[in-house]
């Protein structure tokens, strides 16, 4: 069975700094917004529009690692696709994401399939610049590995910080870093968990 290995990857860390990143990014957003003296609509009390709602399928290519303390890593990338769905309220996007991943995994030579399952809230900005700042608390994250002789499966939490740039009427480049923590294997407490640390390019159409 394909238990996980190479070198060791810093994730705490590197976790900490995407957090940094986004926090900055979405202050210098704010700060800008408040410069420009953009105008702020207030939300109608009338029955809902179809432009308050947000549908925003996606679709991008990942890589990083998955770690456990005492165990070396296994490298994992591939593509993953999802959609979000929100709806905007005092110029926040809130609502869900669900991402899904046909990846591969390769620990020395022994390669492996690794395809993620996850869902959580969802919450962005988007600001006059054509820029938006996102993140995703993933309240399920799931994962099967699965060579040619056995297959794991793993459950737990994690968490989706992107910065996004619309380049086109109809379609946004973004950037994403990806942390999964599985505290699971095969429905079985993990006395350390397997943490996952990925970055992530990916395209997405928002259709409103």
């Amino acid at each position: 069975m394909l238990i996980l290995v190479t070198k060791k990857i810093p994730g705490a860390e590197l976790s900490k700094f995407y957090l940094a990143i986004f926090l900055i990014t979405l202050s210098l957003f704010t700060m800008q917004e408040n410069a420009a003296g953009a105008p702020r609509r207030a939300p109608s009390s009338s029955s809902l529009s179809s432009s308050e709602f947000v549908v925003d399928p996606y679709l991008g290519f990942e890589t990083g690692y998955l770690s456990q303390t005492g165990i070396p890593s296994i490298k994992v990338e591939g593509v993953n696709f999802g959609i979000r769905f929100a709806y905007k309220v005092m110029g926040i996007d809130l609502g869900l994401d669900y991402m899904m991943g046909s990846e591969n995994s390769e620990q020395t030579s022994n390669k492996s399939d690794y395809k993620p399952t996850d869902y959580g809230l969802y919450v962005g900005y988007k600001s006059s610049f054509a820029l938006q700042v996102y993140a995703v608390s993933f309240i399920s994250s799931k994962a099967k590995i699965q060579s040619s002789t056995n297959s794991a499966d793993f459950s737990g939490t994690g968490y989706k910080l992107g910065i996004g740039w619309k380049c086109l009427s109809f379609m946004s480049l973004n950037l994403e870093a990806i942390t999964r923590s599985y505290a699971k294997y095969d429905g079985t407490n993990l006395t350390s968990k397997v943490s996952g640390s990925m970055t992530a390019v990916s395209v997405s159409f928002p259709l409103f």
